[in-house]
């Protein structure tokens, strides 16, 4: 759901010809130098950002972003209804001009011709991280007499600071819990838009009207899907550091170095005598212990033996590191919640991803919807005149399970239900001609009958008294005699 703070009465709406274009005062990239390196141990915005950078949270948000945002294409329509086949020259023209402007529609941070899919995506990253996603938006005349909307992002980690003129008024200003520039004035019913682009200088307000705040409105105002997770990421981070710790004290141990007491026995009783006795043992195995090299070959002394302990461990990081893992992809795909349900779903041989089509769709529907109603609707469409309805059609994250489709059609067209045409188009296949749809209807009516088109009748033997087919002969015989009756019977009607 999007929240923008625009006037706008009705579906058109005059703009004064006079007024001066505004311009776009906000910094589209912010590089930030803090002195000493000051962090702040809160759950901030910069905590946030960092995050990003975390493996596991780099390739779940990156494949959420591309699963529910692959393509996109926009959707016209008549205002008044898909029936109405009078407005065709208009959607024609008005999908030319779209797509013309949306090649150079945005500008995300030194990116300039970004278009609504790339604007989406931005936004997809900013709403699982902050909750919200703010843009500043401007509408200028251009050339064709076309008003035309131009946007640029405004990074969200740069509303992160509110002016010290009203982080003291608490009470009428209300600021964000995550991003603190974002400021309500409960007293006028308003949000101000605070950017810090400078840590050494106060932020700079963006006007409201210029500003489509874009915020999940699913998600308590107070958290967000990265801000919840943000402490086992933390976790993550300390079960990695302890891996390493392991990795280094049992992983790789240090060489030791044994002296056999039983063998220096044995060397004895043979009259084997070690010059310098025990203690030369002892000093040897210290030298080659303290000075033990990888690139070494050492040769044992008798009595004498060299190996790597195997060191037992309580606790396996690696397991834990897994499972931590395990449990921030689950956060993010709620693969829990929807196998649980699955169980209870029957509408589809595959109800996991029935379920998960929903959770996609509905991503779409929070990022994508305020593009197209507020931007494209109202700042193009209803501006310029345009008696039409736009939406997005995004494009399919899996391919349709075409065995099914083609099983289904099939049943359908078996109870008469579908047109020959309609289970050909199901089947991916090519309408029949008027001709063809003929011939293929009297070709059936022959399979019926028995008898192909043009075919000549056939008669069936004549049979005898006892079902024995009659001699040729006999039945010219027969024949002529019925035909000899048949002419005195027609004789004696005439003479009566």
């Amino acid at each position: 759901m999007a929240q923008i703070h625009r006037a706008i009465g009705g579906k058109l709406f005059e703009k004064q010809q006079n007024a001066k274009e505004p311009q776009m005062v906000g910094a589209p990239v912010v590089i930030y130098s803090t002195p000493y390196r000051y962090i702040d141990r809160n759950i901030t915005p910069e905590v946030i950002a960092d995050a990003y950078k975390v493996p596991i949270i780099f390739s779940s948000l990156s494949f959420h972003n591309r699963l529910c945002l692959g393509g996109m294409n926009f959707k016209l329509e008549s205002i008044d209804g898909p029936e109405d086949d009078t407005k065709q020259n208009q959607i024609d023209e008005a999908m030319k001009q779209i797509k013309q402007i949306d090649k150079s529609f945005a500008r995300i941070g030194r990116h300039k011709n970004c278009n609504t899919l790339d604007c989406m995506r931005m936004t997809s990253l900013e709403v699982l991280g902050y909750r919200q996603s703010p843009w500043e938006v401007v509408t200028r005349l251009e050339k064709g007499n076309l008003y035309v909307p131009r946007l640029q992002h405004l990074p969200a980690q740069s509303f992160n600071k509110t002016p010290t003129t009203l982080a003291s008024q608490t009470t009428r200003y209300q600021a964000d819990e995550l991003l603190k520039g974002i400021v309500f004035d409960t007293q006028e019913a308003e949000v101000h838009f605070f950017q810090n682009t400078d840590t050494l200088k106060e932020p700079t307000e963006i006007p409201a009207d210029q500003v489509l705040f874009i915020e999940d409105k699913g998600v308590p105002n107070n958290t967000s899907l990265m801000h919840s997770v943000i402490s086992t990421i933390e976790f993550l981070k300390q079960s990695r550091h302890d891996f390493r710790l392991a990795m280094q004290r049992i992983g790789t141990p240090k060489e030791v170095a044994e002296i056999d007491g039983a063998a220096l026995a044995q060397m004895k009783g043979a009259g084997v005598e070690i010059t310098g006795g025990y203690q030369t043992l002892v000093d040897y195995c210290n030298n080659m212990v303290v000075g033990q090299s990888s690139n070494q070959a050492e040769v044992a002394l008798p009595g004498t033996h060299f190996k790597y302990p195997n060191i037992p461990i309580a606790l396996d990081p690696m397991a834990v590191e897994k499972f931590i893992e395990q449990i921030i992809l689950n956060h993010f795909f709620a693969k829990g919640i929807t196998e649980q349900l699955a169980q209870a779903v029957s509408v589809s041989a595959a109800p996991g991803k029935v379920l998960l089509d929903g959770v996609i769709s509905g991503h779409q529907e929070v990022v994508g919807n305020p593009f197209c109603e507020e931007i494209w609707q109202k700042l193009f469409l209803d501006l310029n005149g345009f008696d039409l309805i736009i939406w997005s059609d995004f494009v399919s994250w899996a391919p349709k399970d075409q065995k099914a489709e083609q099983d289904k059609a099939t049943a359908i067209f078996a109870q008469g239900a579908a047109t020959v045409n309609d289970y050909r188009a199901d089947m991916g296949k090519d309408p029949y001609t008027p001709a063809q749809l003929t011939q293929l209807f009297e070709e059936q009516n022959a399979l019926r009958r028995g008898k192909l088109p043009g075919e000549p009748v056939v008669q069936p033997p004549e049979t005898g008294a006892q079902g024995l087919p009659v001699p040729p002969e006999e039945q010219a015989a027969q024949a002529q005699k019925k035909k000899e009756a048949d002419l005195l019977a027609t004789t004696a009607q005439q003479a009566a």
